[in-house]
């Protein structure tokens, strides 16, 4: 997970532990304290998403549609991806954020419940 990774000095690990848990234990107890409040940051929301399909892809989970969109918005690709696939992931980053959802609710079909 991207709170335990290597790159985080030693001084700062618990720091970084922190604010990472500040998310997952705030929704985690919500229903203790029905109104308390948390800011949510648009960068930091992705880097968690992001976080969250490479762990699910480790422990063998295979991504559905809205994890695979999502893969190419961000560029993390394997590095033996297509390069149509690299192409195609660097057209999406090119559109801006705001754009590419756009775009995307216009071309994608809902995705089936249930």
């Amino acid at each position: 997970m991207l709170k335990d990774v290597e790159l985080v000095k030693p001084e700062f690990k618990k720091f970084v532990s922190d604010k990472f848990n500040e998310h997952q234990n705030f929704f985690k107890h919500a229903d203790r304290d029905p109104h308390g409040e948390i800011e949510l940051n648009a960068e930091i929301t992705e880097s968690m998403l992001i976080d969250a399909w490479a762990q699910y892809e480790r422990l063998g989970g295979s991504l559905p549609e809205a994890g695979k969109v999502f893969k190419l918005w961000t560029g993390n690709l394997k590095s033996d991806a297509l390069p149509e696939v690299k192409w195609l992931a660097s057209v999406f980053k090119e559109l801006g954020r705001q754009q590419f959802y756009e775009t995307l609710r216009k071309v994608m079909r809902p995705t089936p419940t249930g």
